[in-house]
């Protein structure tokens, strides 16, 4: 059985909302596919799935251990709602978010989330360019960057 591969989208800045005219017109979109649009009550963590490969610090691009220290902040933050997503990176002793670790394939926190199943019809159009297309979109109907993540489930 083939693994099945989606994109998500979430804001940049976790503090970013989407009215209900902005909803629509994103659900609207079926250039690329099937697009679903969900606003969680809490902040929540979008993961690339098997496209985890690996992360690093945002200050000093050093690798850090995701089996112990990752996990470990993890942990913490999701014992408190990821309310709080600040860390001391191990490497350089700077101040980081969660959030905006270099993940490997991209990764982040989300109050939104959109995610498109694409066409089987559009498949021979790259990843890469779908998701280049689907961002501009957002970004015309909502003002604000979106950070695209590649799902392997």
């Amino acid at each position: 059985m083939m693994p099945d591969y989606f994109i998500r989208f979430i804001p940049e800045n976790l503090n970013s909302e989407l009215t209900a005219c902005e909803i629509k017109q994103i659900k609207e979109i079926h250039t690329y596919g099937s697009i679903n649009v969900r606003e969680a009550k809490k902040i929540e963590f979008a993961d690339a799935g098997q496209n985890f490969d690996s992360l690093s610090c945002p200050h000093c691009d050093s690798s850090l251990e995701m089996i112990g220290w990752w996990t470990t902040a993890m942990t913490r933050a999701y014992e408190q709602d990821f309310m709080e997503l600040d860390v001391i990176s191990p490497c350089c002793n700077k101040k980081a978010s969660l959030h905006h670790l270099n993940y490997y394939f991209n990764q982040g926190f989300y109050r939104t989330i959109v995610e498109l199943e694409r066409k089987p019809e559009l498949w021979e159009i790259p990843d890469v360019e779908t998701a280049k297309m689907m961002s501009e979109d957002l970004l015309r109907i909502t003002g604000f960057e979106w950070r695209v993540i590649y799902v392997r489930v």
